[in-house]
């Protein structure tokens, strides 16, 4: 219920007017709404600055893809010990045993953060979902060559890495994904302006 008249404190020498305080924040919550979405704006390429034009498909991928990074985290966590002598093939008869191990299990933890984020967007923020399925592969390209170059000097390894080629589809999949969304949007987009035009 709104309270329209003044509600006098200390003998009427303050007054508080509820009315004027409802309207003064309404209006800071609409100012501070279209402030952000000016930041938006900014940051995001005019593609995807309009949510209703990313194909459904993104959040479909997005939310397989999370799905899968859920997978990776439970055999690199809940499983570790199988993964890394079975799949990873590593050598734990070394005294590195049990650093090799930490290693890949926060490799599996970081992988069930990513799935269900992954997920998250792919449920409630299809434009995040574009963004992270264009990210993540570049993330892991940087990665690679920042670890070849900081292990060049370390001796060889007999480990098998039984996961990197479906981490390579993984990869593909996300990266063809996003370019495939962005064609997809740019023909939307210059659909609706023709038909802008045409009227």
């Amino acid at each position: 219920m709104l309270l329209t008249s003044r509600v006098l404190f200390a003998s009427g020498v303050f007054s508080f007017d509820f009315e004027a305080l409802s309207t003064l924040s309404a209006a800071m919550s609409t100012n501070a709404t279209h402030q952000s979405q000016g930041m938006m704006g900014l940051l995001l390429p005019s593609p995807m600055r309009e949510p209703s034009t990313i194909p459904r498909f993104v959040s479909v991928i997005a939310f397989l893809i999370g799905s899968y990074d859920l997978l990776r985290g439970f055999m690199h966590t809940i499983v570790l010990n199988y993964s890394a002598t079975n799949i990873a093939v590593l050598d734990l008869t070394t005294s590195t045993a049990r650093d090799q191990l930490k290693l890949l299990g926060a490799f599996g933890v970081s992988n069930l953060e990513t799935g269900i984020a992954m997920i998250l967007m792919a449920l409630f923020a299809r434009k995040l979902a574009l963004i992270m399925l264009g990210v993540i592969p570049l993330v892991y390209v940087i990665g690679y060559f920042a670890i070849e170059a900081n292990s060049k000097s370390a001796p060889p390894s007999n480990a098998n890495w039984g996961g990197a080629p479906l981490l390579v589809v993984y990869l593909a999949i996300s990266f063809v994904t996003f370019l495939a969304a962005l064609v997809v949007m740019r023909v939307l987009r210059s659909r609706g302006q023709l038909q802008h035009g045409d009227r």
